[in-house]
């Protein structure tokens, strides 16, 4: 199912009437109903930010579309760099333009709730980007700090180097999504 059919699906579901009149992204919960919607707006944000912290932990939100196993070349920074900016995340980009589509929608209940979405998505990525961060210093100071022995491991340092050339990509590619979440727009508002 692609997102020109759940579009379709959201739409028909509207001219059919099968939608209810309260606004479950209501950060009140629901205006005098008893309770229908009552933490619908929280549960709804948080599957968002779950979705994407999870998917980032198990690195599927890093996979390229082009590499069947998700493995990437991490030889150095600069081909981290290169790799990271010839792939994208077919995860993120199926959910960003989902977001855009249902932001283009004609009911402002459906655009309140991509708009929320898209919010929540971004404000996901910049926490992703910072855990990322932070590993990336940490495996920076391990590195700093084995490089000062004596005799310093080289296997260690050689995966100590792996992981921080992959830490790096990973925090270009977060700040790659960051942006490309900015330029994204609805079909309605492109014209097309």
């Amino acid at each position: 199912m692609n997102a020109d059919d759940i579009g379709t699906g959201v739409l028909a579901d509207m001219r059919e009437g099968n939608l209810s009149d309260e606004d479950p992204m209501d950060s009140l919960g629901s205006r005098g109903s008893k309770g229908r919607f009552k933490g619908f707006r929280n549960n709804y944000l948080e599957f968002w930010h779950k979705l994407l912290r999870d998917s980032s932990e198990t690195d599927e939100l890093f996979s390229a579309g082009n590499n069947e196993k998700g493995e990437e070349n991490t030889s150095s920074y600069e081909d981290s760099r290169k790799a990271n900016h010839l792939s994208s995340s077919p995860l993120f980009d199926t959910l960003s333009d989902l977001v855009a589509m249902f932001s283009g929608l004609r009911a402002r209940k459906v655009r309140v709730a991509a708009t929320e979405a898209g919010l929540q998505l971004v404000t996901t990525l910049v926490h992703i980007a910072k855990v990322k961060a932070d590993t990336r210093d940490l495996k920076q100071r391990q590195l700093d700090a084995e490089g000062k022995k004596k005799r310093p491991n080289a296997p260690m340092m050689k995966t100590l180097n792996e992981a921080l050339a992959q830490t790096q990509a990973r925090i270009w590619s977060v700040e790659s999504m960051i942006k490309d979440s900015f330029k994204k727009k609805s079909p309605t508002a492109s014209g097309t």
